[in-house]
């Protein structure tokens, strides 16, 4: 069967797509991995998924879900961070003398996993 003009024209549509978001997720998950947020496992995993979507909604659906697992990923070192902070605070005390720059920098981290967490919302990235 002989492809349409504007089949041919769809599927180079799409592949720009492709690649116009691929470049987006690598640029996102090599600043990830470059300021250590992102392990060697998970970012050689995320870094080898091709697309293989044949129409639009199948392309933002796959680029929705690398995103999402990014995002989860990232929530996920925080919340650990948090709970070692947490952990290491309590078994310092409070008359340590590096409680209250520790205790900032727990707090940062609190509020940078709630600005994360408010900023995703239930939504899809490309929905």
């Amino acid at each position: 069967m002989e492809q349409s003009a504007s089949d041919i024209e769809n599927m180079e549509d799409n592949v720009r797509l492709i690649i116009r978001y691929q470049k987006i997720f690598l640029r996102q998950l090599e600043g990830a991995y470059r300021s250590k947020k992102l392990d060697d496992v998970t970012y050689q995993k995320l870094r080898a998924v091709n697309c293989t979507a044949q129409t639009k909604q199948e392309i933002y659906d796959h680029f929705d879900r690398l995103f999402n697992e990014l995002v989860e990923y990232y929530q996920e070192r925080l919340r650990e961070r948090i709970y070692k902070g947490a952990k290491m605070l309590d078994a310092m005390g409070k008359n340590h003398p590096k409680y209250q720059l520790y205790m900032a920098l727990y707090d940062e981290l609190c509020e940078e996993l709630k600005h994360s967490e408010e900023g995703r919302g239930k939504v899809g990235y490309f929905s």
